[in-house]
């Protein structure tokens, strides 16, 4: 099958200009065109594009939430951070989580996200951008070793009940990842009508 791949490994971020560049290159040939370079594509302009939509997150935005069960947006990066950990964990690693890993990211976990609320507070945005890349970058790590055969086989998981495989799974997380982009681009807009309502 032939498609295009978008590569952002090579995506800078500088902390003085708090601009991101991004270097893509696109490959349409079925020499080059894997399930891990389709996965990868989707996994890393995802990542781009979360990354790109927070760079300029204040402190105050980070925790500052519309209403009552709400998320803020140092909320769902914590969501974004616990999901990919937990699927990389339980989907390639193939292991259940240790008590420190529970402890880790449990917190963050979708219906655990009110209830932990205040335990989210404070965080600084370096914090969440560092876990961003450590997290990606342990998944990526772990896709590589995979084979076709890994991605394709079909298992059954209590969790969703439903019949899935890996790589289902994976494209998953870059499509919540999108969704969560879109929910903080919303906060974001709240949160400055909220402070010319203020003034």
């Amino acid at each position: 099958m032939l498609y295009a791949q978008l590569s952002v490994s090579d995506a800078i971020i500088s902390k003085t200009t708090k601009q991101m560049h991004r270097y893509s290159y696109l490959l349409c040939s079925d020499k080059n065109s894997t399930t891990k370079d389709f996965l990868r594509s989707n996994l890393e302009n995802a990542r781009f594009s979360l990354v790109r939509k927070t760079i300029t997150v204040t402190p105050e935005e980070l925790d500052w939430s519309h209403g009552p069960g709400w998320n803020s947006i140092g909320m769902l990066l914590a969501h974004v951070i616990s999901r990919e950990n937990v699927t990389r964990i339980k989907y390639i690693e193939r292991r259940e989580l240790s008590q420190k890993e529970e402890k880790l990211y449990g917190p963050a976990a979708q219906d655990e996200l009110q209830k932990n609320k205040s335990l989210l507070r404070g965080k600084n945005l370096q914090a969440y951008h560092g876990e961003l890349q450590e997290s990606r970058l342990k998944l990526l790590k772990g896709i590589e070793a995979l084979s076709t055969k890994d991605f394709e086989e079909a298992f059954s998981d209590k969790e969703w009940n439903i019949v899935m495989n890996l790589f289902w799974v994976l494209q998953h997380i870059a499509d919540d990842e999108l969704n969560h982009r879109g929910q903080i681009i919303l906060i974001r807009r709240l949160y400055k009508e909220y402070q010319t309502r203020s003034r």
